[in-house]
């Protein structure tokens, strides 16, 4: 998880809960937001505790940068906030001061909805809509997906396949385990990268640029699938 909130004793509290439960940990804290969404462009973490009341940006504001798959707990001193914050399909909202065991009822949600998700991830296909055709695609066959203005290109070794969709509506049909975005036009299947040479991405006769902005997220997470 991470937590974003402007105050450094509210942060103080969630990393002091946060050590009293096993079963989850903070990669990242941040005080100011607009970092927080440089992070959020690389990385995808399970949850995001999210303050509202911030300066410059609010949290409210900032949802709209955060991956869909990603469970957001809100954390206010402002319990008006709740009916906005549920719109934007929050799975919780924690009132300040919040107690531990209310800390633990929203983590124990969030990992009921986090194992259902994978539940639902072990799917092995989907159907693209290329004009009027509807085309079956086995994640194990994509090599790379790429931008082309308002398409979406899928590659695999025996077919290409140009479907009209956004690059964050066709994050949101993958499995996030198994795709990354390494390029602000590419995505790639992390099991068909062959090598990684002078900043492009090796996949059968095919060479994809890395972006110096999702390097680190790259090779952090081809570190994470290796384990």
């Amino acid at each position: 998880a991470i937590a974003i909130d402007d105050e450094k004793m509210a942060l103080n509290i969630i990393i002091n809960y946060v050590e009293k439960i096993p079963n989850i940990e903070l990669s990242e804290t941040f005080i100011n937001p607009f970092k927080a969404i440089e992070y959020l462009k690389t990385y995808a973490d399970d949850i995001i505790f999210l303050d509202i009341n911030m300066p410059d940006l609010s949290g409210l504001s900032l949802a709209e940068y955060i991956n869909p798959k990603t469970k957001i707990i809100f954390t206010t001193a402002y319990a008006e906030h709740a009916v906005k914050s549920y719109e934007l399909d929050a799975i919780d909202f924690l009132v300040k001061p919040f107690s531990l065991p209310r800390f633990m009822k929203a983590i124990n949600k969030a990992e009921k909805l986090i194992d259902l998700s994978e539940t639902e991830s072990s799917r092995k296909f989907i159907f693209i809509k290329s004009g009027y055709d509807q085309y079956k695609i086995n994640f194990n066959e994509i090599l790379f997906i790429e931008s082309s203005g308002n398409y979406m290109e899928f590659v695999t070794r025996e077919r290409k396949v140009l479907s009209r969709l956004t690059l964050k509506e066709t994050l949101d049909l993958l499995p996030a385990n198994s795709f990354f975005r390494v390029h602000k036009s590419f995505i790639v299947a992390i099991e068909q990268v062959e090598s990684i040479i002078n900043h492009k991405i090796i996949i059968a006769d095919y060479q994809i640029p890395l972006s110096q902005s999702f390097k680190e997220g790259f090779f952090k997470h081809l570190e994470t699938k290796g384990k």
